[in-house]
């Protein structure tokens, strides 16, 4: 069965027979909604002060950096594989693949991390 989303009735119904209809022993995952478009604004946000105002390790990091940095202290992994040049390249930790809850976690993961160095977050507009 290829990907469905639950939008409607009728989609429900028809993962509900989907399921039903399933040999045994079969495997499934049902995910919550991916992030919303809000929350994706709100992290950029903050990756920016991140990128602004942080010196890591004696380096400047750009917002990318600082979202893999967040998303590894959510116990994301990543792989490392041999580039072209033999160079380490990373693959993985994409933002867009998270759920509402999972974008939630590393929103506060920002927040946390951000008191604790000191950032000022300007007007992120999170409510006091």
């Amino acid at each position: 069965m290829r990907i469905k989303r639950l939008v409607t009735a009728v989609s429900r119904a028809e993962l509900v027979r989907a399921v039903e209809g399933a040999e045994l022993f079969s495997r499934f995952l049902l995910q919550g909604p991916k992030r919303t478009l809000p929350q994706n604004a709100l992290m950029w946000r903050l990756l920016s002060c991140f990128a602004d105002q942080v010196e890591h390790f004696g380096r400047k990091y750009d917002e990318e950096a600082w979202k893999c940095i967040g998303l590894k202290a959510l116990g994301r992994s990543m792989e490392f594989i041999p580039g072209f040049d033999g160079e380490i390249v990373g693959l993985g930790y994409r933002s867009s693949e998270l759920d509402k809850v999972e974008m939630s976690d590393l929103i506060e993961v920002l927040y946390s991390e951000g008191a604790r160095l000191g950032i000022d977050f300007h007007d992120d507009g999170r409510a006091a």
